[in-house]
């Protein structure tokens, strides 16, 4: 006889104590724990089968896909078997899988997971309790949505998002009759306007035609234009044939065809086509017009200009400079001795001086390369001369009568004058960089083979640069101008006994003489150029005083190494074409110091070895964004002008040179054995040789700017190039 057991869990065992006699038999006492031990035994087995099942049938998912792969491998889930794997897609909760020939695979059906599944919450007269219930049942970043109903007639749904536990409204979805409100308002709105306009088809000549309440048609018309009342806005094809290549119309008569209001689109300048009465408007209430606007003949110097007018002493015209596009107002002097017109501007002329030795006055037996005066409106200098040569005297102010177009005459000099060139490249650079037109007055002071203090106050160089300076203020009084000055530039190498105390005297006087004769209240920069290299083409100690200047005094700025750019044969002076180069770095350096810009020059600011690799952060000039090695403009020079030296081992050959962004890695020969006094030069140390490769190295950082001298023909480098400033720094190991 065996025991009917039933798969049920008892709630609790029963214990035989010591009175119970142990009988057998269906209700013996022997045979109740019995009993109770096997359903719970039958219950616990009908659970574990069950459980085994479930996870054979897929019903218990996979920890993954691969998880039940290898299930499959291990013969636990047979072919054609379905199961369920845990979903690495966070918005589903599991997915059913097959085994398909001994592969897990996917078959599309999915358990969505409460993030993917928006609660919905039922609002009563409570609302704020509404959404505080859909934050209860929700967890960050997931949505809920509220229905309200306490107005059957007016329910509308909100859907929230849980923003860590706050409830924010990204959709509010209104009810039907808020519908049927705005459906009623639209209806009306429209029967107003088709109570007061309606739209004709089938009217000739216009493709969308409404007439207005008085009869009138109106609207745009076949031919591309809108038509409204009297007035034609008209297409392309309805311009007379002699506008067409120049004007793209505005407003244009219905009446006769005529275009009173045009675009030019190559200048983007408006044409205006004005009637007799305005022209007699115009000259009554200008003043000393006669007849309104005047022929360009009456604007002496045969200038290309437009707008021509007259009043007081001045033939007022709107001019444009050919190379920059700039326009703008400039007037000429009615009974003048030159033709020039000066710019017609509230602020004040811009004054470019140069104080100098040789390099920024008349050196070297190149020819002048560009003798044209490319900008004869915003770049001025004085009629009788825009130099003076210390060595011939002291020149005086007052012969300085008049403004002319700056250029450097071939009959003059034998060389171009950086001051002119960049003067050019600075209107030229206004195009790409941007910059107004107030007009710039350019002069050189300078003197060659004279040491710093030959540029001191009291000098025939420091009186000629004041007769200049003087000069400019005086004739721009003629035109209604001021004159300011934002930039004092000087070219000086010469190692004089005392040039940094010499130097240090310059700058101190110069700027506060420059602010009492201009009476300008604006700061002015001292732009000095960096020279490393004497007379024989050895480093001579300048290059680092300069920097130190640099480094120590705020009013100094620093384009970049003078000896960057090509000389002429003598070695010593840059020839035409450096000094295009070297004008277009420093109009550069200004131009993006006018927009807003920090100046650094290309320079090395530390050095790291690691071994035998030496890599060197250097500042990068705005506007660049990688140091690179000139291979195509400047004459190779060994290591690229770099050299490494120590104490112990002395000059260490450096294998390769890489460039890359801000850092320029080198690659010894061979790993130093010590580390005292360990540095890297560079652009000092090469000795004179065939060309100008003695003066540096083949470092740069290139702009993305276009070079104005090559866009107007010269054969410098397509984009302006900032050569690395030649030093020698510490290596930190």
């Amino acid at each position: 006889m065996n025991i009917n057991e039933k798969a049920r869990w008892e709630s609790e065992i029963s214990l035989l104590t010591r009175q119970d006699k142990v009988e057998g038999g269906r209700n013996g006492a022997a045979n109740i724990q019995a009993g109770q031990l096997a359903n719970r035994t039958s219950y616990l087995k009908q659970e574990v089968e069950a459980f085994g099942q479930m996870v054979k049938s897929g019903e218990m998912p996979y920890d993954s896909l691969q998880a039940a792969q290898n299930a499959i491998d291990a013969g636990a889930i047979p072919e054609t078997g379905r199961f369920s794997f845990r979903s690495d897609d966070a918005s589903f909760w599991a997915e059913e899988g097959i085994n398909t020939n001994g592969v897990a695979t996917r078959t599309g059906k999915r358990i969505y997971s409460s993030q993917f599944i928006a609660a919905t919450i039922i609002a009563g007269n409570d609302e704020a309790q509404a959404v505080t219930d859909g934050l209860s049942v929700t967890l960050t970043g997931q949505a809920f949505r509220v229905i309200y109903v306490n107005n059957p007639q007016n329910a509308r749904e909100v859907i929230y998002l849980n923003d860590n536990n706050a409830a924010v409204q990204i959709l509010d979805i209104p009810s039907r009759n808020t519908f049927l409100s705005m459906q009623t308002a639209v209806s009306s709105l429209t029967e107003g306007f088709d109570s007061s306009f309606m739209v004709r088809d089938g009217v000739s000549g216009f493709s969308l035609p409404v007439m207005s309440p008085d009869g009138r048609v109106i609207g745009f018309n076949e031919s591309g234009g809108v038509t409204v009342s009297h007035v034609e806005i008209p297409g392309m094809d309805a311009i007379p044939e002699r506008d067409a290549p120049f004007m793209l119309p505005i407003v244009g008569s219905k009446t006769n065809g005529v275009i009173a209001v045009g675009l030019n689109p190559d200048t983007g300048e408006i044409m205006l086509r004005p009637d007799g009465d305005t022209i007699d408007y115009i000259g009554e209430r200008l003043g000393d017009i006669s007849g309104g606007y005047l022929p360009p003949s009456t604007v002496r110097g045969g200038y290309e200009v437009s707008a021509v007018r007259e009043k007081g002493d001045f033939y007022y015209a709107t001019v444009q400079e050919r190379f920059s596009q700039k326009t703008f107002d400039a007037k000429q002097k009615k009974d003048g001795a030159v033709n020039t017109l000066v710019p017609d501007r509230v602020a004040p002329v811009e004054v470019r001086g140069l104080m100098s030795q040789s390099n920024g006055v008349l050196a070297g037996d190149t020819p002048v390369r560009e003798s044209r005066a490319l900008f004869p409106f915003s770049a001025l200098s004085f009629r009788e001369r825009n130099f003076a040569q210390g060595g011939s005297g002291e020149i005086d102010g007052n012969s300085l009568t008049e403004f002319t177009p700056l250029a450097d005459a071939a009959s003059q000099t034998n060389n171009n004058l950086p001051a002119t060139m960049t003067a050019f490249a600075h209107e030229y650079l206004k195009k790409e960089m941007g910059g107004d037109v107030p007009g710039q007055v350019v002069f050189t002071a300078g003197q060659g083979s004279v040491a710093m203090s030959a540029l001191l106050p009291g000098t025939v160089n420091w009186k000629n640069y004041f007769s200049f300076l003087s000069a400019a203020k005086r004739i721009a009084a003629t035109y209604g101008r001021n004159v300011a000055q934002s930039y004092v530039t000087i070219i000086q190498g010469e190692n004089g006994t005392n040039y940094a105390a010499d130097f240090a005297t310059w700058a101190d006087a110069i700027t506060p003489e420059i602010k009492r004769v201009t009476g300008q209240s604006s700061e002015c920069k001292i732009v000095l150029w960096q020279i490393t290299g004497g007379g024989n083409g050895y480093e001579n100690g300048v290059g680092a005083l300069q920097l130190n200047f640099l480094d120590t005094r705020d009013d100094i700025l620093m384009p970049g190494p003078m000896y960057g750019y090509p000389t002429a044969a003598d070695r010593t002076h840059l020839n035409a074409y450096g000094r295009m180069m070297m004008g277009e770095c420093q109009a550069y350096m200004e131009l993006m110091i006018a927009n807003g810009m920090e100046w650094q020059p290309f320079r090395m600011k530390s050095a790291t070895r690691n071994g035998k690799v030496i890599t060197i952060e250097t500042g990068l000039p705005p506007g660049t964004v990688t140091a690179s090695r000139d291979s195509n403009w400047m004459p190779d020079v060994p290591q690229d002008g770099f050299v490494y030296a120590n104490n112990s081992d002395g000059v260490i050959a450096v294998s390769s040179v890489a460039y890359s962004g801000s850092k320029i890695t080198l690659t010894l020969a061979s790993e130093p054995t010590s580390t005292a006094g360990e540095r890297i030069s560079y652009g000092l140390n090469n000795s004179a040789g065939a060309g100008w490769a003695w003066y540096g190295g083949k470092a740069m950082a290139e702009s993305n700017i276009r070079s104005p001298f090559n866009l107007l023909g010269h054969p410098v480098p397509e984009k302006i190039r900032h050569y690395l400033l030649r030093e020698r720094i510490g290596v930190t190991v």
